[in-house]
């Protein structure tokens, strides 16, 4: 008798579970912002600053200008699942879009697994429906 709720439950429950795990993965905010800097293939060494630098679309009349939530910044491995996830920082979107980011290249960002594989910048923000992330071009990290 409980057997067979037991069972559907734990089917129900599989096929919950198995709907959110193959849910497709977000897409860039690109129609909010976009990353500028650090630009495509460029090269920064151990100790040196990247700069980082966003355009947000419509300026400082865009719905993120006006908002100005934190913007959450990471440095990630440019692939779909990077050993490298590391938040270098916050600042809010405005301070961001005038005066840019900027963080130290550090010795420990670099993996020796993943050595050919080109650095990125994301950004991530939460702007309720609107929320999102944008990602910068891939760039290298050297010693």
């Amino acid at each position: 008798m409980y057997a067979r709720s037991l069972l559907t439950f734990v089917l129900l429950a599989f096929c919950a579970l198995s709907t959110v795990l193959a849910s497709p993965p977000p897409h860039p905010s690109t129609n909010i912002l976009s990353v500028t800097s650090p630009t495509f293939d460029s090269v920064y060494h151990v100790g040196q600053d990247v700069h980082v630098k966003i355009s947000i679309v419509n300026g400082t009349a865009g719905a993120l200008y006006k908002a100005n939530p934190k913007v959450n910044i990471l440095l990630q491995k440019n692939i779909r699942l990077p050993l490298l996830n590391v938040q270098v920082g916050s600042i809010s979107a405005r301070t961001l879009y005038h005066d840019g980011f900027k963080f130290k290249v550090d010795k420990k960002y670099l993996i020796k697994e993943q050595a050919n594989v080109p650095f990125r910048v994301r950004t991530s923000f939460d702007l309720g429906t609107l929320g999102g992330f944008a990602d910068s071009p891939s760039f290298k990290l050297v010693k």
